[in-house]
């Protein structure tokens, strides 16, 4: 028997999807194109994002009848919507007596990634002050199985989460602590662009099979991949994975005065170009193709101010965003990225957001996005359960503990870091 709950009860609800570092909804998306229809009464989302700008995205565009965004804060310095929420036994114990018949559980997220990305030449991996943050989906998931439990609620907890692919120490930690190995799926199977992830879930899943994209179709009307300046059309070209830009004044390495991507990202598989611009200025465009934008250059390269890498790629940067060039050459806007993770249109945009031009915002939003059609391979599990109200088909695998705690976690991570070479 439940024990009653103090607050709202909802009678109807048997599944609950937690989604913890919501970021623009990917999972919902995700959960959506995997056949999961809108006015299906039976489920309940609590969405935890902090971040302002996601928050007001979500509040426009995802909250509804079966949709929540927390508002939760520990403590009067914390965030609204934090996903710490899932660690507090009073907050789950209260959230899991409002669906007396409650039968599955989804806990999904991907954690911050800063520490683990090969991007991040200074990565401390789990110790980084956000990447840590991984604790808070492994003790989400451990609390829901302890306070079910306890409540004597027969409930099925399923988990996805969701990260770069890091150096092994890391992943092995992550592995240990939830029960499961990882797999990496390159999201370019079924994209248009590049997005290799690593995935840690509980639910049953094929294989996911490559399916014909198209990565030029994803571009506005008269715009070309850059790629097709030297070869043509190529059919298994995609775009590079999307990145954040940096504001005016960073990174240390190019401290320009206007917003940007990284300079690596100024080559062919990061830009589209219009093959009906000024002749003119066509021939500045190929002669930036054959310097830099065409040429496979060390990262390390794109660092060192002294090197003819660097300035060429400096170069093409100012001519695209100080010289007008972005009428004829630039990166994808935020439509386009929007298009390639399989998210509808629009989906990262703030209100406002001028789509002819680098808006850093966006960058940053869709940099951070769910490739959708991978996501909705690896939640179609789940969805099938809630459609037919039937038992979610789980992978053998080890249960996650029930005792994990942030302190406890954040050992593993220390451990992990010492048995590794950790890039500073």
């Amino acid at each position: 028997m439940v024990p009653p709950s103090t607050g709202h009860v909802d009678v109807q609800v048997e599944s609950l999807i937690v989604d913890l570092f919501t970021g623009v909804d990917g999972l919902g998306y995700a959960m959506e194109s995997a056949g999961l229809p809108k006015g299906l009464g039976q489920h309940k989302t609590i969405m935890f994002e902090v971040d302002e700008e996601c928050r007001q995205i979500l509040q426009d565009k995802r909250v509804g009848p079966h949709a929540k965004l927390s508002d939760w804060q520990g403590h009067a310095s914390m965030p609204k919507g934090s996903a710490e929420a899932m660690s507090n036994v009073e907050y789950v114990s209260r959230l899991l007596k409002s669906f007396p018949r409650l039968r599955r559980v989804l806990i999904a997220g991907g954690s911050p990634c800063q520490g683990f990305s090969q991007a991040n030449p200074s990565r401390t991996g789990g110790v980084h002050v956000e990447s840590s943050k991984v604790w808070m989906f492994v003790v989400a998931v451990s609390t829901v199985q302890s306070v079910a439990r306890s409540l004597g609620m027969a409930i099925q907890v399923c988990f996805l989460l969701e990260n770069v692919v890091m150096e092994s120490q890391w992943s092995r930690a992550i592995s240990e602590m939830l029960g499961v190995d990882h797999v990496v799926i390159p999201a370019s199977r079924v994209c248009a662009a590049e997005r290799e992830r690593s995935y840690w879930s509980n639910m049953s899943s094929s294989e996911l099979s490559p399916v014909p994209v198209d990565a030029a179709s994803v571009l506005d009307a008269g715009w070309r991949p850059a790629w097709e300046l030297s070869s043509g059309p190529q059919p298994e070209a995609r775009w590079s994975t999307f990145c954040r830009g940096f504001p005016p004044g960073q990174p240390r390495e190019y401290r320009a005065s206007f917003a940007r991507l990284p300079l690596h990202a100024y080559q062919v598989r990061g830009l589209a170009y219009r093959p009906d611009c000024d002749p003119t200025v066509m021939e500045r465009i190929r002669a930036f193709h054959k310097s830099t934008m065409s040429q496979v250059v060390r990262k390390k390269s794109l660092l060192d101010p002294s090197t003819k890498e660097y300035q060429a790629r400096v170069e093409l940067v100012e001519f695209i965003h100080c010289q007008d060039g972005w009428k004829a050459l630039r990166p994808l806007n935020g439509r386009e990225r929007d298009r390639s993770l399989g998210l509808p249109e629009g989906a990262t945009a703030l209100p406002g957001v001028d789509v002819t031009v680098f808006d850093l915002k966006w960058s940053r939003l869709s940099g951070n996005s769910f490739p959708v059609p991978v996501v909705s391979h690896l939640v179609s599990e789940f969805v099938g359960a809630m459609i037919s109200s039937r038992d979610v088909r789980l992978k053998q695998c080890q249960p996650v503990a029930m005792d994990w705690s942030q302190e406890k976690v954040q050992a593993v991570m220390r451990k992990a870091a010492s048995l590794g070479n950790v890039s500073h």
